[in-house]
């Protein structure tokens, strides 16, 4: 069980760094569904580390939400993706289907 919540512990890190980026450079959807994503993986990783199964599942479904929308927004709207610069480039919207 300890190999578990240890190997657990290290793959936050990476999903944490990660959603970090998206949450400072994915330009593609409001900055509110990526924060919203952000914070129910914290969510989710404070309360494995309280051992609280509320708070885990509350952050799980933060989570869950504010990726559905981020996913959904960027493959609605906009084409373009990753910005380094912050601004949104003009003119390129993803084609209708």
């Amino acid at each position: 069980m300890q190999f578990g919540l240890v190997m657990l512990y290290i793959l936050f890190v990476p999903i944490g760094l990660w959603l970090l980026t998206e949450v400072l450079w994915q330009h593609g959807a409001p900055f509110r569904y990526r924060v919203l994503a952000f914070v129910g993986f914290v969510g989710v990783a404070a309360g494995v580390g309280i051992k609280n199964p509320v708070v885990v599942g509350i952050g799980a479904f933060c989570f869950a939400v504010g990726q559905f929308l981020t996913t959904r927004y960027v493959r609605k709207a906009y084409h373009h993706g990753w910005t380094v610069s912050g601004r949104r480039p003009k003119g390129r919207r993803a084609k209708a289907r």
